[in-house]
C-alpha cells in the first residue's frame, strides 16, 4: 500500500527527506522566537505540525 502525503509524494521513498525537513523546520522555529518574528512562527507551527502528521502516517 502507497502512502502519498497531500502533494501526492510517496511518503515511504521520502521518509528521510521529511525527518531532515522537520529537523530544519525546528531550527528555523528557534531562531524565529529569538527573532521575535510572529508571522514565521505561525508559518512554521502549521509545516511542522503537516510534516510531522506525514511521519506519523508512515507508522500507521
Amino acid at each position: 500500500m502507497d502512502i502519498k502525503d497531500d502533494n501526492g509524494i510517496d511518503l515511504k521513498i521520502n521518509q528521510q527527506y521529511y525527518i531532515e525537513h522537520l529537523v530544519n523546520l525546528h531550527w528555523r522555529y528557534f531562531n524565529a522566537i529569538s527573532d521575535d518574528d510572529k508571522q514565521e512562527l505561525n508559518y512554521l507551527e502549521e509545516t511542522i505540525a503537516k510534516t510531522r502528521e506525514n511521519l506519523a502516517r508512515l507508522t500507521l
